[in-house]
C-alpha cells in the first residue's frame, strides 16, 4: 500500500532508480508529479522541473500480470529547458 500525502501517492525510488508497486490505477505525468531530494534524516529539497526528464512511459507482461513503468532521468548539474524536455 502506498502513503498519500494528501492528494499524492508517495513513491520512494530504490538505490538503482528504480520503485515497486501493485497499484494498478497510478497517476502518470509531470503535471501531476512532484519531486524531492530526501536527505538521511528525512529532510526533503524539491527538485526543480528543469532537472526532470520524462523519458515516457511503458509497460510489460508476463502472462496476465502487466507492470507499468515510468522513465524519468534527473539530473544535478544539466537543469535546463532542454534537458527537461529533450534530457540532454
Amino acid at each position: 500500500m502506498l502513503v498519500k500525502e494528501g492528494k499524492f501517492d508517495v513513491i520512494p525510488i530504490n538505490a538503482d532508480g528504480t520503485f515497486d508497486t501493485s497499484k494498478p490505477d497510478m497517476e502518470y505525468g509531470l503535471v501531476t508529479d512532484q519531486y524531492y531530494y530526501v536527505s538521511q534524516d528525512g529532510r526533503r529539497t524539491p527538485i526543480d522541473t528543469l532537472c526532470v526528464y520524462g523519458k515516457g512511459n511503458g509497460s510489460s507482461e508476463i502472462g496476465s500480470i502487466i507492470t507499468r513503468h515510468t522513465y524519468l532521468q534527473i539530473t544535478k548539474t544539466k537543469c535546463s529547458e532542454e534537458f527537461s524536455v529533450w534530457g540532454r
